[in-house]
């Protein structure tokens, strides 16, 4: 995607960041930048990064006019070394509207629900606090914050819950919360996790730290999308110089 296979560091390196500006709007197409960032740092050799990584590219993809899919999907194939056809079958389906014909409701199941990496790492963290007195206090004491707001407050509840005397019983405390608080609390004391570490703690923190990022990269995807679908190369240039800004913060 770029001259001689560099990454966007060794192309701003080499050539200047106006350069890199140039190159973007020449070469990419904004699905084009997403897709290779959504790459970036990611271990393609570990089969569940893979999953979630071509999860993610493929949702992109599927937005696109036929042509245009088969030269992403062309790509995907290079990275990832997945066929083609493949890659093609697992592209999401479009959602049908409008549908007339009379159709019997479908079977009640049960699905498990998917958490994305902030989520399953403020889970982790709760889940220590839980079980593992020290993490709780080094939580407390650090002043850390979750950024969902039910685990803040179940954290919360949990801290109270102890500073009021009664012994560490998880299921005593779940019982003491309240309708959806409560759920969510027993599913993930039930979690089974790995012995907590200080190197594990630290690493769920400073993943949690960098949310706000995340954040926002999500509501400059959603522009870019928008810029791409009424043809706004400008406005796409400009979001996309923003996101690789708030990549190479992400990276350090």
């Amino acid at each position: 995607m770029l001259p001689d296979g560099q990454d966007p560091d060794e192309f701003i390196k080499a050539n200047g960041a106006e350069a890199f500006q140039s190159q973007l709007k020449k070469e990419l197409t904004p699905t084009a930048f997403l897709l290779h960032y959504l790459s970036m740092d990611v271990d393609l050799s570990q089969d569940q990064a893979k999953i979630d990584y071509l999860n993610q590219a493929l949702a992109l993809v599927a937005k696109e006019a036929p042509i245009a899919q088969s030269v992403y999907l062309q790509q995907l194939t290079e990275t990832t070394g997945i066929p083609v056809q493949t890659l093609a079958n697992q592209l999401p389906k479009p959602v049908q509207q409008h549908q007339t014909t009379t159709m019997a409701p479908p079977p009640v199941v049960t699905s498990t629900v998917k958490f994305n990496r902030y989520q399953k790492a403020q889970r982790q963290l709760l889940n220590y606090s839980f079980h593992d007195d020290l993490v709780a206090t080094k939580l407390v004491s650090s002043a850390f914050v979750f950024p969902d707001d039910q685990y803040q407050a179940i954290f919360t509840a949990w801290t109270h819950y102890l500073h009021e005397g009664h012994a560490p019983n998880v299921a005593a405390f779940t019982d003491s919360l309240e309708g959806g608080l409560a759920n969510v609390a027993a599913d993930v004391a039930m979690m089974t996790l790995p012995e907590s570490s200080d190197e594990a703690i630290d690493n769920l923190m400073a993943l949690l730290a960098t949310t706000p990022l995340h954040d926002q990269l999500d509501q400059i995807k959603q522009e870019l999308n928008q810029a791409q679908r009424i043809g706004d190369n400008k406005r796409a240039s400009e979001l996309m110089a923003q996101y690789y800004q708030l990549m190479r913060q992400l990276k350090g």
